[in-house]
């Protein structure tokens, strides 16, 4: 980490919105303030709950009725997103 001593970075992440902003993101900016660099947070794109009014009634439908072997997150706001839209959360 001595190379990121007085370094300024640039940092796009998402802008989480209406959701618990996941700890990953604080937690590399904090770490490379602590290493010395300068990092400036950019909001690159939004993650937001998505659904709403019924929208995902398919997809909740296939998970009620255990019609689906997986589902795969990137992220925990993923997670907590679809929670919500099953009426948990």
């Amino acid at each position: 980490l001595d190379e990121a001593r007085g370094a300024r970075i640039l940092c796009p992440v998402p802008r989480v919105v209406g959701l618990t902003e996941p700890p990953v993101v604080p937690r590399f900016l904090a770490a490379l303030t602590a290493a010395g660099a300068s990092p400036t947070r950019v909001d690159a794109y939004e993650t937001a709950f998505g659904c709403g009014g019924g929208a995902c009634d398919v997809e909740r439908q296939l998970l009620m009725e255990g019609k689906l072997d997986a589902v795969v997150f990137s992220s925990t706001a993923e997670a907590e997103a679809l929670l919500e839209a099953c009426g948990g959360g």
